[in-house]
């Protein structure tokens, strides 16, 4: 009767075990899915271009320039709607580490006021282009210091 019940014991402990690894391993395939489709979106690339194209940045950082993976708990400060993306961005070069912050919105959102800018631009909002309207870094050298990085008009 106790060899029983610990041969039972034992198959659901195998079984729990499995199961484990299963949800462990969907959970981890499902963030690097959301990882890659974030680092592969035309506003991160944009956001990564101007960030790039940014010597004093760059000098800063030194080269090369790494992006890590954003923290997606934290939805206050990195989350993406249809027509607006805001994001953290873990930053690391040879000589610092930081943050980049980006906002980033759908072409035509800020000139709400003036409808024939739009004139140009598809009427659907969700084929419309990003653009980069706010680009930040921090240092971890320098804490609560943030920098503005200024937007140029780069050929995409």
């Amino acid at each position: 009767m106790i060899q029983a019940q610990r041969r039972g014991v034992s198959k659901l402990l195998k079984v729990a075990s499995i199961g484990g690894i299963l949800v462990s391993t969907a959970g981890l395939l499902m963030k690097w899915g959301i990882d890659r489709k974030l680092r592969m979106s035309d506003y991160y690339i944009k956001a990564q271009t101007q960030l790039l194209a940014h010597p004093p940045v760059v000098e800063l950082l030194g080269e090369p320039i790494y992006f890590g993976n954003v923290s997606l708990s934290d939805s206050n400060e990195n989350y993406s709607t249809g027509t607006e993306a805001k994001f953290a961005v873990p930053v690391r070069g040879s000589r610092n580490r930081g943050m980049m912050y980006f906002r980033a919105i759908r072409e035509g959102e800020l000139n709400a006021e003036n409808p024939e800018s739009d004139a140009l631009l598809p009427a659907d909002i969700s084929l419309r282009p990003w653009k980069i309207v706010r680009l930040e870094i921090s240092l971890d050298n320098r804490p609560g210091e943030r920098a503005v990085v200024p937007i140029k008009e780069i050929d995409s």
